[in-house]
């Protein structure tokens, strides 16, 4: 097999295909993605740029930047009684890191859920749900329907689907507090509470809007051209006709010598949507490529990105 180190100043620009309600459902949509261009260097000075909080403010405004600059993680619920929500009582930290909170704007999703502009998608561990959603100063207005994967799921994970849905589906009174961790307070209609912690987004991190690539990763890695010692992936550029959605591959596969945030790679061939970013801070000299929330599952389902 031949490869090349990771430029792929040659690639044809594509344009952009619109997914639809594929797209909400595996979080995949994005802005245009384009072809890509540039060496990647994997030399790195210091580290990268992090969100600035003023700590002497101990809450954050509550508008759209700042609850998308964060992937949400659940660490209570609790009733209006200021008791543990049974379905989410007792759970691991792992557990709980696995329920999941993001919120996306409309216009990247390609779709609109109600007569809210923006939506949220959710979690627990198993399918993938979302709602629509508007601010009104610290009120979050959202649609009680929405919709998501059908994957098969257990008792238990079905049970904190149905709470879960239940308690977002009520208008609640948001709060961010930036210290000593960023946290999302959420005081539901009924005077549930859910706290969730924040881990600041790739973008809200390096400060700079990504370019957008799908990429098939082959299942064997190979060793590094600068580092036999070390294993790198090989990948080819995915995309799809605008009018027919016939899936395009380059044919040639190229060895890509800097990890990939978010992912983690299986001996099979799959296919991931990824976000470069290329960040202005003199102290960062590489591109960093990062996983999107699709990545989880489509390894899982093992299938390709659907137009």
């Amino acid at each position: 097999m031949q490869t090349t180190i990771f430029d792929l100043s040659s690639l044809k620009k594509y344009s952009a295909v619109s997914f639809g309600v594929a797209c909400f459902i595996l979080n995949a949509c994005q802005p245009p993605m384009t072809s890509m261009t540039g060496n990647v260097s994997i030399e790195t000075k210091g580290q990268t740029n992090q969100v600035q909080i003023n700590q002497a403010n101990q809450n954050l405004t509550v508008n759209y930047e700042n609850l998308m600059g964060y992937k949400w993680s659940l660490i209570r619920a609790e009733n209006n009684k200021g008791e543990p929500i049974a379905e989410f009582n007792n759970l691991s930290d792992k557990q709980k890191k696995q329920i999941r909170l993001t919120f996306q704007k409309r216009d990247e999703a390609q779709v609109l859920y109600g007569d809210k502009p923006h939506f949220m998608l959710y979690s627990i561990g198993c399918n993938t749900m979302g709602k629509g959603f508007k601010l009104q100063g610290n009120t979050l207005a959202t649609d009680a329907s929405g919709g998501g994967t059908t994957m098969g799921c257990g008792k238990v994970e079905r049970k904190m689907e149905h709470k879960m849905s239940e308690l977002l589906g009520e208008d609640s009174q948001l709060s961010i507090s930036s210290s000593p961790q960023v946290t999302l307070t959420f005081i539901t209609q009924n005077n549930n509470k859910l706290v969730w912690t924040g881990e600041a987004t790739a973008r809200t991190k390096y400060g700079v809007e990504p370019t957008l690539f799908r990429l098939q990763v082959a299942p064997q890695m190979v060793g590094c051209e600068n580092d036999s010692s070390k294993s790198c992936l090989l990948v080819r550029e995915v995309h799809y006709e605008e009018y027919t959605g016939k899936q395009i591959i380059d044919g040639q596969w190229h060895m890509i010598i800097s990890s990939i945030e978010g992912y983690q790679h299986e001996n099979a061939l799959s296919t991931i949507v990824v976000e470069r970013y290329r960040p202005t801070s003199e102290k960062v000299i590489h591109d960093v490529w990062v996983a999107t929330e699709s990545v989880d599952y489509m390894i899982k389902s093992n299938t390709q990105i659907p137009k």
